[in-house]
């Protein structure tokens, strides 16, 4: 970096150190002399270069207003929009990242080559930092940035001029153990902080004669000097050799100064730092002055982009649903960028339950999203996301066709990441198969009452095609399934089953498990008058005992209706009838009936 007279701003800039700074526009750190303008020197071929400006606005903490700036890039250059940040700095030194509180309101503003901050009413100090390309080969381009506010109308220039052998005074590269492909070229990256940088500083190439040569290395912020790391080597006979650095070189407050005096020889100044700060770009200078010029030269190490963590939280609210309340549930996606990522390189994907309706979806500026068969997929195609950036996703959706007695889980990925998983639990539910009791096939038609604890019949039931019992509960509590109706063939299955529904039971179905049936014989029995067939007699009562086994087990009572006909259905066995009541006007049998139920007769 090298200066030029400027003296237009020597009564509205005092250059004695940075912090008198009131408005500049320069590359980098660089502070020039009172009264210079700060000039870059760059290598030809200039076309495709990156250079990196720095504003510094109002470093004295004056009360102004009105403050806009306006930055004018020359023929030949284009702005890098999304490089540019700006920095509210208070006076204790912390800085407070205002870019996307400023693009949201409208305060940075963009048409062709021209850039406008506006920053209203200020009384910290500002620091805006942005890169611009080189598009057109020229010898020089001046850059312009004009101050309007509470102090007037300033103009502060920057001049990058172009140079065949700027390399042969001093060239900086700088190492990492990361490596990756940019356009096809190897560039070197930091991936976290403790990761190593290694610069090496080429001092005075082609042995010329240079007198008063001092050199100061800035370190870029987010990154700390290794101690002991500094390596200084002078050029013999095409050797390079070490050489004692006692004297000559000091490290204080990140900034290395290496005083050489007269040379007529390359040296090579080897150091380290480590990162201990994540910034998306690591900008290191070092200005070497010698026959009273200045010149600069820079090593930029970036930020591994799109690699780092995405951390999401997802949470949801509700997290139990009755079945009569509202079912909307909101579900939040919380994210935390460890990492820098470009526009396009944040997929994130979210596959709602089928059953869930998605009512509406919020998102960030930089996301848009779609939805696929209640898949959503949100993309950063609107913008990039900087570190330490937070941003939140906001998805409503309704439960109405979610059955009680089931939980939904939900998960999402982030660029094939999986987040923590929420779950809704909805309602109270149980659940039942009937069966026939020997080939456990599933049996439909039995109908069942559902009772509360005090015999109330809440419902019928009846099972379905697939056997299947089921129901919802309202709330907590006992309650009882009693079989009214067997399946056609089945005999009636007179257990009574209790269900148990507790508070921790909601968004489950509760497993009865098989309630069987055994097939049985339909027994057809009519009572008609000893002495006139023809005549039917209903109301004479019979009890029903199964012997077999010799033993005598009762089965159930039974009356003949109309038509003196009355149909039971009794499984294999052998069973005895006797009428207990004759109908009206008779006396009952004398002797019980024996009969026999075997499945390979009629």
């Amino acid at each position: 970096m090298c200066t030029k007279d400027k003296n237009e701003l020597e009564d509205f800039i005092n250059f004695e150190d940075s912090k008198s700074i009131q408005y500049l526009k320069t590359f980098g750190n660089f502070i020039p002399d009172k009264g210079r303008t700060p000039v870059k020197i760059i290598n030809s071929p200039a076309v495709g270069q990156i250079i990196s400006y720095t504003i510094y606005v109002n470093c004295q903490f004056k009360n102004l207003y009105t403050v806009s700036i306006n930055d004018q890039t020359p023929v030949g250059m284009e702005i890098i929009q999304k490089s540019v940040q700006v920095y509210k700095v208070s006076k204790n030194g912390n800085r407070e990242n205002v870019t996307k509180k400023l693009q949201n309101s409208g305060g940075i503003f963009f048409i062709f080559n021209f850039m406008q901050v506006m920053l209203g009413s200020v009384d910290s100090e500002y620091i805006i930092e942005y890169q611009c390309k080189i598009t057109i080969e020229k010898k020089e381009y001046i850059n312009t940035a004009s101050f309007q506010g509470g102090l007037g109308f300033i103009n502060s220039n920057a001049v990058v001029e172009v140079s065949n052998d700027n390399k042969k005074i001093m060239n900086k590269v700088a190492l990492t153990d990361n490596i990756i492909k940019s356009k096809g070229v190897n560039e070197y990256v930091v991936n976290k902080t403790g990761d190593i940088i290694k610069y090496s500083l080429q001092i005075n190439n082609d042995n010329n004669i240079l007198t008063g040569v001092t050199i100061e290395d800035t370190l870029p912020e987010g990154v700390v000097y290794v101690p002991n790391s500094a390596e200084l080597k002078v050029e013999n006979n095409g050797t390079f050799t070490p050489i004692t650095t006692n004297d000559i070189l000091t490290v204080n407050n990140n900034k290395l100064i290496l005083n050489l005096g007269n040379i007529n020889k390359s040296y090579l100044l080897n150091y380290s730092v480590k990162v201990n700060k994540v910034e998306e770009s690591y900008i290191n200078q070092a200005v070497i002055n010698y026959n009273t010029n200045a010149y600069n030269t820079e090593a930029i190490t970036s930020y591994n982009r799109n690699t780092g963590n995405l951390v999401c939280t997802k949470s949801v609210k509700p997290e139990f649903l009755n079945k009569d309340g509202s079912q909307i549930v909101v579900y939040s996606l919380d994210f935390q960028s460890q990492g820098y990522f470009d526009i396009d390189n944040i997929k994130i994907i979210d596959e709602i339950d089928q059953r869930v309706n998605i009512v509406s979806v919020s998102v960030p500026k930089s996301f848009t999203y779609k939805i696929i068969n209640n898949s959503i997929t949100f993309l950063n195609s609107l913008g990039a996301i900087a570190y330490g950036e937070n941003f939140s996703i906001t998805i409503t959706t309704d439960f109405i066709k979610v059955p009680c007695g089931t939980t939904i889980k939900n998960l999402v990925t982030v660029n094939n990441n999986k987040s923590n998983t929420v779950s809704v639990k909805k309602g109270y539910a149980f659940q039942a198969i009937k069966v026939d009791g020997n080939s456990l096939a599933s049996l439909e038609g039995a109908t069942f009452n559902l009772e509360d604890n005090n015999n109330k019949i809440i419902k019928t039931i009846i099972s379905n095609e697939n056997g299947v019992i089921e129901s919802s509960i309202n709330s907590p509590g006992i309650y009882y399934l009693q079989e009214e109706e067997a399946p056609k063939g089945y005999i009636l299955n007179k257990s009574i089953v209790k269900i148990t529904i507790t508070a921790s039971d909601i968004g489950r179905t509760l497993n009865l498990g098989n309630i069987e049936n055994y097939k049985g014989y339909e027994v057809d029995i009519k009572k008609i008058d000893k002495n006139n067939h023809n005549k039917l007699l209903n109301g004479a009562e019979f009890s029903i005992y199964n012997i077999s086994n010799n033993s005598k087990v009762f089965i159930t009572n039974i009356t003949t209706a109309e038509e003196g006909k009355v149909k039971i259905i009794l499984p294999e066995g052998k069973y005895e009838l006797i009428e207990i009541k004759a109908p009206e006007g008779y006396s009952t049998l004398s002797k019980p009936i024996i009969f026999d139920i075997e499945t390979d007769k009629n």
